[in-house]
């Protein structure tokens, strides 16, 4: 129960984040352009969004994030009262690095179900990109507040790594969301 409450906080976090606290005042960029979670998940350059930030502040807990945006930013009043950035769309990696097989399985699950029961789910395909399986799930938000109404979430394991990978974006954000997410999992390493 613990963890389970643990990790809603973590993926509300996560998913959020881009409206919960201000963005760095300049974006972190590696020296080699590679984003790096954990020890095994690599993230190589490329065109179509801006890395914003990658964050191991939870690395003790075997989690770690990083997020890239699209679009430039406009303040937005978040729940807190806080005014933050909010961008016309951002993609959210949630990696999780598990003690074994079997509870990278369940964070696996974990996240499909979190996903089907918190989202209007109106697709769910199985894709392949750079040797990685994901299940892919385009829907609709349920909270009518939500700044980032729609989007496409991404959800793969692999040995003792799960990744949970969220991309929403604004009503007026007209980009079609697959190719570019496909685009993102091409750049991904996963093992």
């Amino acid at each position: 129960m613990k963890k389970t409450k643990l990790f809603l906080i973590l993926c509300a976090t996560a998913l959020l984040c881009g409206c919960s606290k201000p963005a760095p005042e300049e974006p972190y960029v590696p020296e080699d352009g590679i984003a790096r979670l954990g020890s095994r998940i690599t993230v190589e350059p490329f065109d179509q969004l801006t890395l914003l930030e990658v964050n191991d502040s939870l690395s003790k807990k075997g989690l770690y994030y990083a997020t890239w945006k699209d679009g430039e930013a406009s303040p937005y009043e978040n729940r807190q009262g806080d005014t933050v950035d909010l961008y016309d769309a951002q993609l959210t990696f949630l990696a999780s690095e598990a003690v074994d097989e079997l509870e990278a399985k369940e964070n696996y699950n974990f996240w499909i179900s979190t996903a089907e029961e918190n989202y209007d789910v109106y697709e769910t395909e199985t894709i392949t990109c750079n040797e990685q399986e994901y299940t892919l799930m385009s829907y609709n938000r349920n909270d009518e507040d939500s700044p980032h109404p729609h989007g496409m979430s991404a959800f793969a394991i692999n040995g003792k790594t799960g990744v949970c990978i969220e991309f929403t974006c604004s009503e007026d954000y007209n980009k079609d969301l697959k190719p570019i997410l496909t685009d993102f999992l091409e750049h991904c390493k996963i093992g």
